[in-house]
């Protein structure tokens, strides 16, 4: 693995409080045994920030933006926007292919799912709908979450046995998909940690 930290997309602006929108596991996921399980093979290789539980999330949409830089109306017109758009929104699930070991971090990754390319979507155009659309950044890639973040390169060898350990787990790879939170998120490129805090959560399918 390469050193995640070098790459363009994690040089904000700020280290602290960067608007993301989030998919977090509800409490009752099957994916939480995949995260108890994965932390020893994980804690073997000391080039990688291991994400702590509470960190968890697949990425909807990060943004080139901070809560001081909204106004009061452009905050009130991305809820509306938001309000609107999730209550169109079925509930959905993502079922994740086992754990692998990516150029730039350890990656728990979904096939391509029109749910979540539907959610991104309403979640953009909410954003430019309010006003905000030049803080828009690229969408994900797909739908998946990271265990662990590189820190430091790491060895072919290194990354092959973390492979064949990881692959041993046998867990339920599922996540409901019911709500979505606006986050503020904090980068610790030296612990190879994002933190958030949510700031507004929506719940899909359901009108306000």
């Amino acid at each position: 693995m390469r050193r995640f930290f070098d790459r363009e997309d994690t040089r904000w602006r700020r280290g602290n409080g960067a608007l993301h929108f989030y998919l977090a596991p509800p409490e009752d996921s099957p994916l939480w045994d995949l995260v108890r399980e994965a932390e020893k093979p994980l804690s073997a290789l000391p080039q990688i920030g291991i994400q702590p539980p509470e960190c968890i999330h697949v990425t909807v949409q990060r943004l080139d933006l901070y809560r001081d830089e909204i106004s009061d109306a452009q905050w009130e017109k991305l809820r509306s926007q938001m309000d609107r758009r999730m209550a169109q929104i079925d509930p959905f699930t993502l079922t994740f292919a086992p754990t692998a070991v990516q150029e730039w971090a350890v990656e728990v990754i979904s096939p391509e799912n029109p749910s979540f390319t539907r959610l991104i979507d309403a979640v953009r155009d909410s954003i430019v709908d309010a006003g905000l659309g030049e803080a828009l950044t690229d969408p994900p890639f797909g739908p998946h979450f990271s265990l662990a973040y590189a820190v430091a390169g790491t060895s072919s060898e290194e990354d092959r046995a973390l492979a064949d350990a990881l692959h041993a787990l046998k867990t339920d790879n599922s996540m409901e998909c019911s709500q979505i939170a606006l986050v503020e998120v904090d980068q610790d490129q030296e612990a190879g940690i994002f933190s958030f805090r949510p700031l507004y959560t929506w719940t899909v399918g359901t009108p306000r």
